[in-house]
């Protein structure tokens, strides 16, 4: 068997001249013939987004075939990783970005499928690393509180250079919680004093370190709680405050 590679094919014709040898005429084939035994590859899922208004699906995609190039890609969004029950494949010739025309259900994951073909109909398929949910709602509010114990609100911090908050009870019910944003400001819902940081979805308490905070100033905690719908809408709220005060044993 050939080894995948780009071959040329000549063909040489021969005429019957008996005397004087016979004459002859090659042909050489200006387009290869490839042989790829290789499937494509699916490089990465990225970008993708849902418009209710229009009802459409836009995803981008990294795809990829280094002997006989991409021919197309089918897409197909399931309600699982191996299935296209919400939306069936269909042929794109776009090998970066596509649109997908589909009604998505609110609250029902779709996992967007990719299907590259090379030019010898060799076909890969993959799917994103996570599916897209549609939330109109967003994410239930929780207990937020000052002070690094769980569940225990303090009213007064010791220490001018730290700051720390707790919470508990953030609940999405369709997309659930994406993640959280946790600022700390001189007055409830600001970030004057330490701007927004992103927190991971299984955080439950954060200390800010390294400040300069100010004996008998109350400062306050605002976190907002991000779902993992197609909107990242958040929840945002600001603790009741916690005065700094001199520690006395």
């Amino acid at each position: 068997m050939l080894p995948d590679y780009d071959y040329y094919i000549t063909v040489r014709g021969l005429n019957k001249v008996e005397f004087g040898g016979p004459l002859s005429l090659t042909v050489c084939h200006s387009i290869p013939l490839v042989i790829d035994n290789t499937f494509p590859f699916v490089n990465d899922i990225f970008d993708i987004e849902y418009n209710e208004v229009l009802e459409e699906v836009s995803v981008s995609y990294n795809v990829s075939d280094p002997n006989s190039e991409i021919y197309a890609v089918d897409i197909g969004i399931g309600e699982g990783k191996y299935d296209v029950y919400l939306k069936e494949w269909e042929r794109y010739f776009d090998h970066n970005t596509s649109v997908v025309p589909c009604k998505l259900i609110d609250g029902v994951p779709a996992w967007m499928q990719i299907r590259a073909i090379n030019n010898v109909d060799l076909r890969l398929v993959d799917h994103a690393n996570s599916p897209l949910i549609v939330d109109f709602s967003s994410p239930v509010q929780g207990q937020f509180m000052d002070g690094f114990d769980l569940g225990v609100d303090s009213d007064y911090e010791y220490d001018v250079t730290k700051y720390c908050a707790n919470w508990l009870d953030f609940a999405d019910e369709e997309s659930g919680i994406a993640g959280y944003s946790l600022g700390l400001g001189s007055s409830p819902g600001s970030t004057d004093v330490v701007d927004f940081i992103s927190l991971k979805s299984h955080d439950y308490k954060y200390c800010f370190s390294g400040l300069n905070l100010q004996y008998g100033v109350k400062y306050y905690g605002v976190l907002a709680a991000f779902n993992g719908g197609h909107k990242h809408l958040n929840t945002t709220v600001s603790s009741d405050g916690g005065t700094v005060v001199y520690y006395i044993s």
